[in-house]
């Protein structure tokens, strides 16, 4: 095993690039006597003989990297160790917060970010493997970088696959935006661009300050300004850059100015992070176009447990329904709480 192509997976795959200062990460406690019998099986094959959470994503990342390969990337090894951990059954029983072992969700959206970075690299691979199709192979990548997304655990990995993944789709003359369960991928990608563009641009300034011409509520025909007496203007809470951001008095002007302003809450594009790999636009653009339309676009609406975003735009209708929510520990973090939500998006 190279060591320092080990290191480079581990700090690609399982580092949260937005975590909160001072934030220590959690340990997985799972206690099976809290959890619904019929889920006891699949938890047990979890935590047994070697395939503790922990040990699970470490044995993904040595395979991947190369451990029984004799230095040679094999995403397949880091995939089928992966199995076990992302089962979506087990996922759905933790998230719900049946049992205190929540924090195994924190180890599974890194599994997920491992899974997105392998399948990208078996896309990748030239000439590609036999029996294996690059694009599926990249919808499959995209997929699991949206997990991880959808977790909050906003990666490298989670990043340069959805740049890649969004890439392929406009490339194809697909609004990425039709595929709508993929919004936490779509909105961590608005986020790192609008975090580039602020940090290049804006650093300077006061964070929370208006710049000259946010002194008054955007909404049309509102008067409201900074100077009004018992009124507080705020900013728009979407992904729109700073000296773009629209201020407004409430809620309502808000939801009146929305359809104006919808095409703008966004960021610039930005020129793509140091250490994200081209995506590269497959040779077939009309069976591209086909298969992201047949198994993406046209799928049926579902639900899907996220974790809430802290800066999510109630506004903006392509956050899909909230049908529920619910509070626990995260999953990611010691002493810290976190809002799990069931979305469905149509």
């Amino acid at each position: 095993m190279d060591p320092t192509l080990y290191t480079e997976l581990l700090r690609t795959c399982c580092y949260n690039c937005f975590r909160p200062r001072q934030a220590e990460e959690v340990a997985p406690v799972l206690d099976l006597n809290r959890a619904p019998p019929e889920m006891h099986d699949q938890l047990k094959a979890i935590i047994s003989q070697g395939t503790h959470p922990a040990a699970i994503v470490e044995q993904a990342l040595r395979r991947f990297s190369g451990s029984e390969t004799n230095g040679k990337l094999c995403p397949d090894g880091a995939l089928s160790t992966l199995k076990p951990l992302l089962d979506e059954r087990v996922f759905l029983t933790l998230a719900r917060g049946m049992h205190k072992g929540t924090a195994i969700v924190g180890y599974m959206a890194k599994g997920y970010s491992i899974a997105a970075c392998a399948y990208h690299k078996k896309y990748t691979a030239s000439p590609p493997a036999p029996d294996s199709d690059p694009l599926q192979n990249l919808i499959r990548a995209g997929q699991h970088a949206n997990a991880a997304a959808r977790l909050q655990f906003l990666s490298p990995a989670m990043f340069f696959v959805g740049f890649a993944f969004r890439d392929v789709c406009v490339g194809a003359q697909i609004d990425p935006w039709m595929i709508k369960y993929f919004a936490p991928l779509w909105y961590a990608l608005e986020r790192r661009e609008r975090t580039e563009y602020e940090d290049k641009y804006l650093r300077v300034r006061v964070r929370g300050v208006p710049f000259p011409g946010q002194t008054m509520c955007a909404a049309l025909g509102c008067k409201v300004s900074m100077e009004t007496p018992r009124k507080k203007l705020f900013p728009c809470p979407g992904n729109c850059v700073a000296d773009r951001k629209p201020w407004y008095c409430s809620v309502q002007c808000q939801k009146k100015n929305w359809e104006d302003h919808r095409a703008d809450c966004k960021p610039p594009v930005m020129a793509r992070p140091l250490g994200v790999a081209p995506s590269g636009m497959l040779h077939d653009r009309t069976r591209t176009r086909e298969t992201l339309y047949q198994q993406l676009v046209l799928r049926k609406p579902d639900t899907q447990i996220e974790i809430r975003r802290d800066d999510e735009n109630e506004v903006d209708t392509r956050n899909g329904v909230v049908l529920q929510a619910w509070k626990t520990h995260s999953p990611h973090y010691q002493n810290q709480m976190t809002e799990f939500v069931a979305r469905r998006y149509e």
